[in-house]
């Protein structure tokens, strides 16, 4: 089982590719939306990026940045406004002038200020993305941190060095990396919710040793296919059923009489168990089959239950449990299913 292996293979749909840009101050770069995911590396330097999803991110030397829906962005200097000065030049059209850009943009190997940046795209299908890739936020931002995520800082010092000239063997060692890089991200993306306390849904599964380690026992010689589902309490306090009072008291015989008067007429009738003298104020009804929900109708505190399809053992059980703890309530109403969805 390697669920994160398949969210990357069922995504993929084509190679990626990179450009690396040596710029020194003043730049600005613009990426326009890309029908993928883009990502950015400092190698060296420092700069800010700017997208209409999060606040201005500063970025440093082995920073990460990770775009998964391939929103449009802004990268620019540090020191850069980007609702002022120059207006930023779109980045594919720099990266395919000659020799590395225009002179405003190209900077020498050891000017002060120089900003050396790895820019590229993954080609993936939104239509066919994975649960997991569809809990990823706009920007990813990975800080380079001492002694964290090695296999990350791995790939990133060699995409460096691939990508600092010509090498022999560079047209196939750079994609190898970087699809070697977008593993890592995403397991450091997932290392860092988990530690955040943030994780939730598949990210909060597939680093949750007990929830990792049920899957493989249950599975150990095959690759399964698993829906992650994280339970969610329904909106506000509604449930299946519906508990409220009488206008009037009544007694349980007289209230059992009104039901059958209140529904369609059915062969099976209206049957009712309790003590016909009961005084019935407070009344719980769930139409269908219900008697599931008798330790609820019982918390509640309903003095009868209107349901159906009510077992033998469950009803007989919850008679004999209100005789000995209480009032003997909740009375049982059973109708039949199709008269308790009528009304409805």
């Amino acid at each position: 089982m390697d669920v994160l292996s398949d969210a990357v293979t069922a995504t993929r749909v084509g190679k990626p590719s990179a450009s690396r840009a040596r710029v020194t101050a003043p730049w600005r770069f613009r990426f326009a939306p890309y029908d993928g995911a883009g990502f950015h590396i400092v190698l060296q330097g420092s700069c800010l990026l700017w997208s209409e999803e999060t606040d201005p991110v500063p970025l440093g030397a082995g920073d990460v940045v990770f775009l998964p829906y391939g929103s449009a962005h802004l990268l620019a200097d540090a020191a850069a406004d980007p609702r002022a000065g120059r207006p930023a030049v779109p980045f594919e059209e720099w990266a395919r002038t000659a020799d590395g850009g225009p002179a405003d943009h190209a900077a020498e190997p050891d000017s002060p200020g120089t900003t050396v940046l790895l820019c590229g795209t993954y080609r993936l299908s939104h239509a066919r993305a994975h649960p997991l890739l569809a809990e990823l936020p706009a920007v990813v931002h990975l800080p380079a941190r001492v002694g964290s995520d090695p296999e990350l800082r791995a790939a990133v010092d060699l995409l460096g060095r691939e990508t600092g000239g010509a090498r022999s063997g560079g047209d196939a060692a750079v994609p190898a990396l970087l699809d070697l890089l977008l593993v890592y991200i995403l397991r450091a993306w997932l290392k860092q919710e988990a530690t955040a306390g943030r994780a939730a849904g598949w990210s909060r599964a597939l680093t949750d040793p007990a929830v990792v380690a049920a899957l493989r026992a249950a599975h150990p010689y095959e690759e399964p296919a698993f829906d992650v589902l994280e339970p969610a309490a329904l909106p506000g306090p509604t449930g299946l059923g519906r508990v409220g009072r009488l206008p009037e008291p009544q007694t349980l015989d007289a209230f059992a009489r009104r039901v059958a008067a209140a529904l369609p007429a059915t062969a099976q009738g209206v049957r009712y168990a309790g003590d016909p003298g009961l005084v019935v104020r407070r009344v719980a009804v769930l139409g269908g089959s219900g008697d599931s929900e008798l330790d609820a109708v019982r918390a509640a505190g309903a003095d009868a239950y209107v349901t159906s399809d009510l077992r033998h053992h469950p009803a007989s059980e919850a008679r004999e449990r209100a005789a000995f703890e209480g009032p003997g309530t909740p009375a049982l109403v059973d109708t039949a299913h199709f008269a308790s969805e009528w009304p409805w």
